[in-house]
């Protein structure tokens, strides 16, 4: 049993945070509906994750293709291509010739897909406000710069083909 084996090797941080990865897979997914817009149409987190990787990359100024959203989301770009044209039935990302190619597309949020993308970025703040209310504000800090830090090595090591 896998809680056994924590047990057993609490005193291993490998376990420890393994353990504390697992606990925190879903943190920052809403339940069911609580993104939803106001149709009553429900909003699945694969949609909330192309509508944010189009919002980061277009705050950047540049051009967004499916290309971009596949290496933000560490997914092949198959995987992206379906997962666009999702959010893009949904009336949360639109698709259009791009200009300088016109074998490319680029993406672009509608106003529901802003509007989706600060509900999702508000709820996950609101959570982390929550969780994060006792602790001072230097201890925050420090979380933030490590949780950065191990985010940048997972992604470098992705990148050099480490599992």
């Amino acid at each position: 049993m896998y809680s056994a084996y924590i047990v057993a090797h609490m005193d291993d941080p490998l376990t420890r945070i393994d353990d504390a990865l697992l606990r925190l897979r879903r943190f920052v997914q809403a339940p069911v509906g609580e993104l939803s817009p106001g149709s009553g149409e429900l909003a699945d987190m694969s949609t909330v994750l192309v509508v944010d990787a189009v919002e980061q990359a277009t705050s950047a100024g540049q051009p967004t293709t499916v290309g971009d959203v596949a290496k933000r989301l560490l997914v092949a770009p198959s995987t992206a291509s379906r997962l666009v044209e999702r959010a893009s039935e949904t009336g949360m990302v639109t698709r259009e010739r791009s200009a300088e190619d016109s074998r490319r597309a680029t993406l672009a949020l509608t106003g529901e897909g802003h509007a989706l993308a600060a509900r999702a970025r508000e709820y996950r703040r609101t959570r982390l406000a929550g969780a994060l209310g006792s602790w001072s504000a230097q201890r925050v800090e420090g979380f933030a710069t490590d949780l950065q830090d191990f985010a940048q090595a997972t992604g470098a090591a992705r990148k050099a083909g480490q599992p």
